[in-house]
Formats: C-alpha cells, sequence, structure tokens
C-alpha cells in the first residue's frame, strides 16, 4: 500500500536552528522560503512553523511544503500543500517530498550534524500484523463468499480478528479498509463494513480482558 511519506529532522533548538539557515542557503529552482506565510500562521497562534514555496515545474505542481515542531523541539514535514490540488495524491506528495529532501534537508543536515529521516513510501500488511495473523487475513479474503456471506467466511473472520487482539497487533481499521480496497479488490462499502467490525470486536476484545476474573 502506498504512503505518504514522514520527513523526521531532530536535533538541538541550537542544531535545528543551525539547519534551518543552511536549508535556506541551498533552496533553489524554484524553491524558496516564504515568511509572508510563515508569519500568517504565527498571527493565527498555530506555533512555530517554516514555509517552504515551489514553483510548477515538470509535474511538480506549485506547492507549499511545511516544517512544523513537534512539542519535543523536533521539526516534521506537517504537510504539502498545492493550490490547485486540494489533496496531492500519494506519487505527487511523495515526489515533492523526495525533491525536497534529496536536494536540500540531505545536504543541509550534512553540512550541521542534523539526522534527518525519510519515511517508506510504502508499507505491507506484515508491517501491522504478525506473519502467521497475516495469513489468516489473507485466507479471509480469498476464500469469502463476497456476493453472501455464510457460516466458514464468520469463523474465519473470527479466526483472524482474535489473532490480532492476541498478538497486539497495530492494524487500524482504516488500513485493514484500504488493503482489502486496493490489494484484495473487495469493494469500498464492503471494507468499510468489515473496518468498522474490526473496530466493534477489537474493542469489545479489550473491554472484556479488563473486567477483572
Amino acid at each position: 500500500m502506498k504512503l505518504y511519506q514522514d520527513l523526521d529532522i531532530p536535533g538541538t533548538r541550537e542544531q535545528l536552528a543551525r539547519f534551518i539557515d543552511q536549508l535556506e542557503q541551498l533552496l533553489s529552482d524554484g524553491w524558496e522560503r516564504s515568511r509572508p506565510l510563515e508569519k500568517e500562521v504565527l498571527i493565527s497562534m498555530l506555533g512555530d512553523m517554516y514555509c517552504f514555496h515551489c514553483t510548477a515545474s515538470g509535474t511538480r505542481p506549485e506547492s507549499n511544503l511545511w516544517l512544523a515542531k513537534r512539542p519535543d523541539g523536533n521539526l516534521y514535514v506537517g504537510n504539502i500543500l498545492s493550490a490547485r490540488h486540494p489533496s496531492l495524491r500519494f506519487d505527487r506528495y511523495n515526489s515533492i517530498l523526495q525533491e525536497f529532501y534529496l536536494r536540500f534537508v540531505s545536504p543541509a543536515a550534512r553540512l550541521t550534524g542534523v539526522d534527518a529521516r525519510l519515511g517508506p513510501a510504502e508499507t505491507h500488511i506484515e508491517d501491522f500484523l504478525s506473519v502467521d495473523t497475516a495469513a489468516l487475513l489473507r485466507n479471509f479474503s480469498r476464500l469469502a463468499n463476497r456476493s453472501f456471506p455464510y457460516r466458514p467466511d464468520r469463523q474465519r473472520w473470527n479466526e483472524f480478528v482474535t489473532a490480532a487482539h492476541r498478538d497486539g497487533a497495530t492494524l487500524s481499521s482504516s488500513l485493514l479498509e484500504r488493503w482489502l480496497v486496493e490489494e484484495e479488490g473487495w469493494s469500498q462499502d464492503q471494507a468499510s463494513e468489515l473496518g468498522r467490525d474490526y473496530e466493534r470486536a477489537r474493542d469489545l476484545l479489550n473491554v472484556y480482558e479488563s473486567q477483572p476474573a
């Protein structure tokens, strides 16, 4: 499954201040720091943020990339916004972020001793489930009668949910829905129903286990 990539930039306050200065000096080819937009953010009391604007070039749309501060002071990419594209899709968003990282962030990080970390652009169901539990989910998906579910479908589904709970799986209902649609070809309505069922079942199992014996 495709992901919107993350970019985390940890460091001390002094390191990150030098990093931002160095980053700004390296910008070129349609990239610049937008201080007017940063001032608008400060006026609206959204906190310290750094805005880097890029002009349209080739397949790259005109966009604003925002670096924000976490509560611990570390920097991260909060969002990439484009006036012409209200919601950038995975490939275009990641392409802009990768260009920004490779051309400017990575060199600035080396020069200032900062460790910039670019996250993955794709993920797999096994990143959130054990191999055995993922196999149970795949077994359910590929054997299920999607037109008219019947008892063996429910049994296989319950085996998957129980295993996910037992493992403490980090799979969210939203990621489960995306996997069912994008990787297994379920309809959005079917996937949403299964996602809700998964979330309810995990909540119920958590409540059950929290009760005194």
